[in-house]
């Protein structure tokens, strides 16, 4: 696992965090948030899925320039809404376990306020503005519910990692 605070430079970072703290920004509400109707509720934007780029995928531009992915499997901007005590969703992964991939998980955290990421093994990464953090996608986590702010905004990123700089070195033209 990594975590990496400041992952986008500030300029990148206000422009991705206005926008989709605007009413700019199209949020759809999901019955569900780790599977259909599992007692919970997010609102969601799906900026890219299944080869399908959404109109807002534009905004993680500067994620994607520092992420370099070989594949990106699905891109998913989530927005929770504050509760009275901290909401623990339930041990997931995004994608299959079955499924036969080596690939990883990016949460990327627009705004700063006491949800975060729980890990099975225990550990948690809080949710602090411009803060990424990137782990095997096979690893389960699960979002935790804030109660400090009336809105917790992250966006996750499921990709195959790009290939090294060594190799693209070598190939250049």
């Amino acid at each position: 696992m990594e975590v990496i605070d400041n992952f986008i430079d500030e300029k990148d970072f206000n422009k991705l965090s206005e926008f989709i703290r605007s009413e700019h920004m199209d949020w759809y509400s999901q019955e569900g948030v780790n599977i259909p109707n599992d007692g919970h509720m997010q609102f969601s934007h799906v900026m890219y899925d299944k080869g399908v780029a959404g109109e807002k995928i534009a905004l993680v531009g500067a994620i994607m320039d520092k992420l370099r992915p070989f594949f990106v499997m699905r891109i998913k901007a989530n927005l929770v809404l504050k509760t009275e005590k901290h909401v623990v969703h339930g041990m997931h992964v995004d994608f299959p376990e079955e499924l036969d991939l080596k690939w990883l998980t990016g949460i990327y955290y627009v705004n700063t306020n006491n949800g975060y990421t729980l890990f099975e093994n225990g550990e948690k990464v809080n949710s602090v503005a411009n803060r990424m953090v990137i782990f095997n996608g096979k690893e389960k986590h699960s979002s935790v519910t804030q109660t400090d702010t009336l809105r917790r905004f992250v966006i996750n990123f499921n990709f195959i990692e790009g290939l090294p700089e060594e190799v693209l070195e070598k190939y250049k033209y």
